[in-house]
């Protein structure tokens, strides 16, 4: 017999109708506390499981996009790195750059020696060129305009002294006719190849660095 039955059985015993709602409120009351507790189990359950595979799904989601982060930082690593060794070939210390260090402009030079630093400014001002690094890139592109700034100002001011010969001089009638201006453009230069000598030294020092490579 179920719950209903027996209420029913039990209510034919007694009189009034205070005393079936009585018995039916004492009987009905720990199971209908029971089925609460149960359907709130079963909605806790269900909750939770929705849960564990929503978080589950983001930590996939989480895995993934850390992969592909990884990856896409990979492959600018490496573009850089190729880049920094296509640098160092291209503007070798040996080259253009030793000269810098070394040449005195108030003596005879020839253009050739700066066959380097003029194909630098030719070619890497391109987007091809371009660190993903900041920093690098910051870098070269200071020493970009330190180029330009040289190259700028030695194109002005030499000169040859006899026709048809290699070398040049900075302004070299100045040197007598206005000696302070002469060694003001002198000066000029050798501080510019000074910022490009350490410029160039720093990008690919801290190339290595950065890129370990």
């Amino acid at each position: 017999m179920d719950l209903a039955g027996v209420i029913n059985s039990l209510s034919s015993f007694c009189a009034g109708a205070g005393v079936t709602a009585i018995l039916t409120n004492y009987l009905l009351k720990p199971w209908l506390k029971a089925t609460i507790e149960e359907s709130i189990k079963l909605q806790h359950a269900k909750s939770l499981e929705e849960y564990k595979a929503k978080l589950q799904q983001e930590n996939q989601q989480l895995i993934q996009n850390a992969i592909e982060q990884s990856r896409k930082e990979e492959l600018r690593r490496n573009h850089d790195c190729e880049l920094l060794k296509e640098f160092i070939s291209a503007l070798p210390h040996r080259g253009s750059i030793n000269i810098l260090k070394n040449q005195d402009m108030d003596g005879a030079f020839e253009w050739r020696y700066y066959d380097e630093l003029i194909d630098f400014f030719r070619n890497w001002s391109s987007p091809q060129m371009v660190f993903f690094l900041k920093e690098i890139e910051d870098i070269k592109t200071s020493l970009l305009e330190k180029t330009d700034q040289y190259i700028t100002l030695l194109g002005k001011n030499s000169f040859t002294s006899t026709e048809g010969t290699n070398f040049y001089y900075v302004q070299p009638e100045m040197r007598y006719d206005n000696a302070a201006a002469h060694t003001a453009i002198v000066n000029s230069l050798h501080s510019i190849a000074d910022d490009i000598v350490n410029l160039h030294g720093n990008l690919i020092r801290r190339g290595k660095e950065l890129l370990c490579c």
